[in-house]
């Protein structure tokens, strides 16, 4: 869910690591989706083959299968109380080494984590993601697994997830989208003015990104965050985001923290 979310919409200011570790930021391809059950359900699958934006020829470039299925195994009636339960899965046969890398939860920082390029048979990559929202509060989990093979370099199963808990603080609730099962931002009810002081919600998350394997010495990071988003109108956006990290890499531990301070303004 957190990759199909505007980052800018999110309780964080940055998706867990694992997110970002394998999967390219955007490709180049074609994608069919819909509803079922009464829009309690979501269906979609695509093909993707970023031949355009990339530096190789077409034969050369791989070719990526995606899907992904939604489901509400429970809601309410007002639809204030709800579960989503979601499945995705992403298959490329990975014509080009694979490499995974990753900065800290951070919009700018240096690679806390890299794997050396794995010569790779097939790549596939597949996700589980659980979230309960009751009114102004949200649980959510996220794993992300990854299983490369290699006749050469051998097979590797990196992998990460994250756990995650967010409250709106002045009461409003993040909307369900039935159509494409993702959660939209936080609605302002009261805007900054007069007795009104916009909507304020509060998160924490932990996450693990785990890339240290038999035949891998990518790393292994885990990161726990706090953060707050002040939203003084529906345009208008101040958020910080405080982050401890741990990284375990070359049988070396070490600690690092931030403070990340995010100004933001929705132009039309």
């Amino acid at each position: 869910m957190d990759r199909l979310t505007t980052l800018l919409f999110l309780p964080w200011q940055e998706r867990q690591a694992a997110e970002d570790a394998f999967l390219p930021a955007r490709n180049v391809g074609v994608l069919l989706n819909g509803t079922v059950a009464n829009q309690r359900a979501t269906w979609a699958a695509g093909i993707f083959r970023n031949w355009l934006e990339s530096d190789t020829t077409y034969a050369a470039t791989p070719t990526q299968v995606t899907g992904r299925i939604t489901g509400l195994p429970y809601l309410s009636e007002d639809e204030s109380n709800l579960l989503h339960l979601g499945f995705g899965l992403r298959h490329s046969n990975a014509k080009l080494p694979v490499t995974g890398k990753k900065e800290a939860e951070f919009f700018v920082s240096p690679l806390f984590v890299e794997t050396t390029p794995i010569n790779a048979n097939s790549f596939i990559t597949y996700d589980v993601e659980a979230y309960w929202r009751k009114g102004p509060y949200m649980l959510g989990f996220e794993f992300l697994g990854n299983k490369i093979s290699s006749d050469t370099d051998g097979d590797s199963n990196p992998f990460g997830y994250n756990i995650s808990g967010s409250w709106v603080a002045t009461g409003e609730m993040r909307p369900y989208r039935k159509r494409s099962g993702i959660f939209d931002p936080v609605p302002v009810s009261k805007p900054i003015g007069y007795k009104a002081w916009g909507a304020l919600e509060v998160s924490v998350r932990y996450s693990l990104l785990k890339m240290n394997q038999a035949n891998l010495t990518g790393g292994d990071m885990r990161t726990f965050s706090v953060g707050a988003n002040w939203w003084l109108n529906q345009k208008v956006q101040f958020s910080a985001n405080q982050r401890f990290i741990t990284l375990d890499r070359f049988d070396t531990k070490g600690r690092s923290s931030g403070l990340n301070f995010r100004l933001m303004l929705i132009l039309d």
